[in-house]
């Protein structure tokens, strides 16, 4: 397994460029001025059932509240999905916050969060699912939002899959930031244009990145996991903030006369981590570069892959 670090500081990413040899690409100018847009789809959102996600206190987890943060989003979770995850997580010593955002209320979600001291965060799925996309789209926003004003309480952020993953260390001690972010790639012999699925979310169901022949430039990569990224608090914040713009920037909307939104269709979030980690990856500090460095010693299990 690789990593492919990223930071907002371009001094570290120039220095990463020479030992590499990566290079980046500007996203269309459409990327950055999808904002806008961002801040009216954001007004409008549903709120999140007695939590206040856009304020600035501090949540989850042991009561000693950790510097350190695992988050994720889930809807209709079975109890031994949601079991495997939260028991190999602290069976691995870990005593990060742990804040996942459930779009559908559980008993066994609501006594497995007590158990292993989780906090679970209820919002408004169908609200959400039709403005900012199915569920492994629209947590984005909710990571975005939630990590605006609260990112200075945490050093560390684990974004991160929650049906599929169980945990064989404890992530915070056996993987490095970088001082940016790191990204998790799949073996060597797992190519981008090798998987039927992930040619299709890159044509077919993303038009956008058909006509930008993102296929053609990302095909000879190998696959990166969109759900696993491992970083800063500010890495996971911009990370989470550009996903949400790309996503709304290459949806294709179906609108009535009037201009009212009826249906969307959502590139997958998978190809987006592509395009951002093979292409280019832009963030407030201008085009960020991108590179590889081997990570040696993997804590996190993804059990399943896309063929």
């Amino acid at each position: 397994m690789y990593g492919v670090p990223w930071s907002l500081d371009p001094g570290h990413n120039a220095q990463l460029m020479r030992r590499t040899g990566a290079r980046g690409a500007p996203l269309p100018r459409a990327f950055l001025l999808r904002a806008l847009l961002l801040l009216a789809l954001s007004a409008a959102a549903a709120d999140i059932d007695g939590f206040d996600i856009d304020g600035a206190d501090p949540v989850g987890g042991p009561a000693q509240q950790s510097r350190q943060l695992v988050v994720g989003a889930e809807y209709n979770i079975a109890e031994v999905e949601l079991r495997i995850f939260l028991a190999s997580l602290r069976g691995s010593g870990c005593r990060a916050s742990v804040v996942l955002f459930c779009g559908r209320a559980q008993a066994h979600t609501q006594r497995l969060a007590e158990q292993f001291g989780a906090t679970l965060v209820h919002y408004d799925f169908a609200a959400l699912n039709q403005s900012h996309g199915p569920v492994g789209v629209h947590r984005f926003h909710l990571y975005r939002r939630f990590l605006e004003r609260r990112r200075v309480f945490y050093d560390l952020v684990l974004h991160t899959d929650v049906r599929d993953v169980m945990f064989q260390d404890d992530p915070f001690e056996r993987i490095e930031a970088y001082g940016g972010g790191v990204f998790f790639l799949e073996s060597n012999h797992l190519l981008i244009g090798t998987s039927p699925t992930n040619r299709g979310w890159m044509t077919e169901n993303c038009t956008v990145y058909w006509r930008e022949q993102m296929l053609e430039r990302t095909a000879h990569r190998l696959r990166c996991c969109s759900g696993n990224m491992f970083g800063t608090a500010d890495a996971a914040y911009w990370y989470a903030r550009l996903m949400e713009e790309e996503q709304q920037r290459t949806s294709d909307a179906e609108r009535a006369a009037d201009g009212t939104i009826l249906g969307r269709g959502w590139c997958a979030d998978q190809v987006i981590v592509f395009v951002f980690v093979f292409v280019c990856f832009a963030g407030a500090a201008g085009l960020v570069r991108v590179g590889i460095v081997i990570v040696e010693i993997v804590a996190v299990v993804v059990v399943g892959f896309a063929q």
